[in-house]
């Protein structure tokens, strides 16, 4: 060939071999997986056609939300209608409450709004003291009575929260501390208050009241950091004594009161000796006088505060109560202890003649001839014309030591007996034997307190019976007219 025919050859295979080779399977390939691939797609569509929901499908979905929706509806109605009722019936109770009424209907006042619109405020000598949002009674005020669960109390504050702190008028008892130092929550005393007093009081209307439990050396550093907020009875404070002071006089206490407060030292009690304080031993006597704490939710029904016609928070409805005076033929007694159908009694003013306790001992015994025991209960038993209406009764005999409730280790059965180191005593009656004896030997008598003394000596004899619980026949209750009780 011409060598031009041969370059043209030569460039023409030079241009087919830059050419994209593409061998004759893969070709194949592409085409197949093109082929493939628009197969699927309408597999995939004829899929999809098939799984398009139908009408009935549908008419299930919209039943099932409908009836979702129908029971949350329901739900939430009823919902709402619990809230209403149960709200309403809140709203109803503390209206009532707030807004209560007595048996006629009449509506009555709350105690703390009765006496915060009744009073008058003062700011120096005797009367009522707005400090702090508080209501607080200072001096010899004589506008501060109220009468509560057959007791008379004197008004001390009214709290922020429209709660009342009361305390009791006069003493219940007169009673050792404990037998060694240890804070209020501990004491012996404490232990009284809650088990023999706090039964007699209506629960329903008192709140818990705190007591203070901390140390306290010095009147000028009175703090309080541990509360003991589970009493319902406690004691007097430091601070609430100081608080109750106009012109250095308090209604709290006379002259010649000694008075337990709850406030104790390192190795001492503090006490209220007439208008001022000081420390005691522990093991010392000394009066007590319960303090409590009204809700803010008590009623007023009767009484404009003075002693003669005190504030009144319960209905007495002529009911017989502690401290009352029960006339049993021309002898008048004092009630001083009530159980379910029985009335203890102790006799309000000594009796005729006085008695030693006993010349060979310190128990009282009803079989020994040199004995009160005996003479009580044969001699004493026969002079009464009403001795058929006396019952037998187990009377507490045994020593005061450390505790109030050592007396219960030993008793005795008979008709008359003598009020305990544990009774309550309400009457002014002085210098008489108790039923319980003494550690060194001596028999624990009343005077001006209480304190031992030698049993061979004649003193005071006050004896204590107890009666079936009858009907009231006629009288109010009081020393001038006492109750007559039905045969």
């Amino acid at each position: 060939m011409k060598n031009d025919e041969l370059e043209v050859i030569d460039a023409y295979n030079e241009k087919e071999k830059t050419k994209e080779f593409i061998p004759v399977k893969k070709r194949e390939s592409a085409r197949s997986s093109a082929y493939r691939e628009t197969k699927s797609r309408e597999q995939l569509e004829e899929k999809m056609v098939e799984m398009k929901p139908t009408a009935p499908r549908k008419v299930r979905k919209f039943k099932t939300g409908l009836f979702m929706q129908t029971v949350f509806c329901a739900f939430s109605f009823l919902f709402i209608i619990g809230c209403c009722f149960f709200y309403g019936n809140r709203l109803i109770k503390y209206y009532r409450i707030y807004n209560p009424k007595d048996a006629s209907g009449k509506v009555l006042s709350l105690l703390s709004n009765k006496i915060t619109s009744s009073s008058s405020f003062v700011y120096e000598g005797d009367g009522l003291y707005l400090v702090n949002g508080n209501y607080i009674y200072k001096g010899e005020e004589k506008n501060n009575y109220i009468s509560f669960s057959g007791f008379t109390w004197r008004i001390l504050k009214i709290n922020e929260d429209r709660t009342v702190d009361l305390v009791l008028d006069n003493s219940i008892n007169n009673l050792k501390w404990n037998s060694k130092i240890t804070n209020y929550s501990n004491s012996d005393i404490n232990d009284y208050l809650k088990k023999e007093f706090l039964p007699l009081l209506d629960k329903s209307k008192l709140v818990k009241t705190g007591v203070c439990n901390d140390l306290i050396n010095d009147l000028s550093e009175v703090n309080c950091t541990k509360i003991d907020s589970s009493n319902y009875v406690r004691l007097l404070t430091i601070e609430e004594f100081l608080n109750s002071q106009a012109e250095e006089k308090s209604y709290i206490s006379s002259e010649n009161d000694n008075i337990w407060l709850s406030s104790r030292g390192k190795e001492k009690a503090w006490v209220i000796n007439g208008k001022s304080l000081s420390y005691a031993d522990v093991t010392d006597s000394y009066d007590v006088k319960p303090v409590i704490t009204l809700k803010n939710s008590v009623a007023v029904s009767g009484g404009e505060g003075t002693e003669k016609s005190p504030y009144t928070v319960d209905d007495k409805a002529s009911k017989l109560t502690y401290g009352d005076h029960i006339k049993l033929d021309k002898d008048i007694w004092t009630v001083y202890k009530i159980e379910k159908n029985k009335i203890y009694l102790s006799l309000t003013n000594l009796y005729k003649s006085t008695y030693r306790f006993d010349t060979t001992g310190n128990k009282y015994n009803i079989s020994s001839k040199n004995s009160i025991g005996t003479y009580l209960n044969t001699k004493y038993l026969n002079s009464l014309s009403y001795k058929n209406k006396l019952l037998d009764n187990e009377w507490y005999i045994g020593q005061y030591n450390n505790s109030y409730a050592d007396i219960k280790s030993e008793k005795v059965t008979c008709k008359v007996g003598l009020t305990s180191v544990m009774d309550f005593k309400f009457d002014k009656a002085d210098n008489y034997f108790l039923i319980n004896g003494a550690q060194d030997g001596n028999i624990y008598i009343y005077k001006e307190g209480l304190t031992t003394a030698k049993g061979t000596i004649n003193r005071g004899v006050k004896p204590s019976i107890v009666i079936k619980k009858t009907d009231i026949k006629s009288g109010s209750g009081s020393l001038d007219d006492p109750y007559v009780l039905e045969d």
